[in-house]
């Protein structure tokens, strides 16, 4: 494993201002760890900056400071910012990504890449995304000193493409403590009219990788007439019809 050289940690909040996602979730739960831990065992002499676009609003960080970049990199897209001004603006810093992508120019980075699924499950995508992502994934596994995968499987499957070599792949799972800290909604139960333990929750996304094709088709059999399946999430009936 290489070494980090510098004294600030540049954590890379491109994500901070967009849609929620899930991998926009995990981040921002990293995040929180990490200022947990820093409170818990001392920073060791590394500074902690999470990046952002001015403006941006974020959590409040007792150990991780804020740096807002200028008022002219708010404007730019999020992937020129990314790709052109944060590897310059955090030069001297080592750079955390933790949503897939980091900027190219900087190799003193650490990359976070949740799956292969633009090479296992491309329909799933569109060319344009494929190909970006592909394009992107090609060079930082080979740029990046470390990149992060959220499993033994995805690590497997990064190898196995050719996003990056074995050796340079760390395995950090993800928790779900998380969920200990959102208040139930209790209502939700009788505004949908589920009855307790008779029902599955999944996401509504129709991409072919999430396999909700499966669950439809075994809630049509007769077997599970007596549970309910509920998804939730952006997709529609309409979609899904």
């Amino acid at each position: 494993m290489k070494t980090i050289a510098s004294k600030t940690i540049a954590f890379n909040g491109k994500f901070f201002g967009a849609a929620p996602t899930g991998v926009h979730r995990v981040a921002e739960q990293l995040l929180a760890a990490t200022d947990a831990l820093i409170a818990g065992q001392g920073g060791n002499g590394v500074n902690y900056a999470v990046v952002v676009r001015d403006r941006v609003e974020i959590p409040p960080y007792r150990n991780i400071s804020c740096v807002r970049e200028s008022h002219w990199a708010r404007k730019i897209h999020r992937i020129a910012w990314e790709q052109g001004y944060l590897p310059f603006a955090r030069r001297k810093d080592f750079i955390l990504n933790l949503c897939n992508l980091g900027p190219l120019l900087h190799r003193n980075s650490a990359t976070m890449i949740h799956d292969a699924q633009v090479y296992s499950a491309p329909e799933s995508y569109s060319r344009g995304f494929r190909t970006w992502y592909k394009f992107l994934f090609f060079f930082i596994g080979k740029r990046h000193k470390i990149i992060f995968t959220v499993s033994e499987f995805s690590k497997q499957e990064l190898v196995r493409y050719g996003v990056a070599s074995a050796d340079k792949i760390v395995v950090v799972h993800n928790g779900c403590d998380h969920v200990l800290q959102v208040v139930p909604d209790e209502g939700q139960l009788a505004a949908l009219r589920l009855t307790p333990r008779r029902y599955v929750l999944a996401l509504a996304n129709t991409q072919k990788h999430k396999n909700i094709g499966v669950l439809l088709k075994a809630f049509a059999d007769a077997e599970l007439r007596g549970v309910e399946l509920v998804l939730f999430g952006g997709a529609t009936q309409a979609d899904f019809e």
